[in-house]
């Protein structure tokens, strides 16, 4: 996965123009539901209430804004 992405020119035009912090989508699709069943699962294995998925779909924006567009350079920055 990673060297496939990496590859230079990049296989994928879309990754010069997505924003990697974006959580709604022009299709009306969201980041809760592209990563919402793989957080569903983890959370029944590890027998923790369902109340903790949006505190955890929050941290995964806010760790993204935080450490990737936390500064000036980097706040408009593409995945490639």
């Amino acid at each position: 996965n990673y060297l496939y992405h990496s590859q230079d020119p990049t296989p994928e035009n879309w990754v010069h123009d997505d924003d990697p912090c974006q959580e709604l989508y022009e299709d009306g699709e969201s980041l809760a539901s592209h990563v919402l069943m793989t957080l569903v699962s983890g959370l029944r294995m590890n027998n923790q209430p369902m109340e903790s998925l949006l505190e955890n779909l929050s941290n995964i924006t806010n760790m993204c804004h935080g450490l990737y567009q936390s500064n000036q350079s980097t706040k408009n920055k593409t995945f490639y």
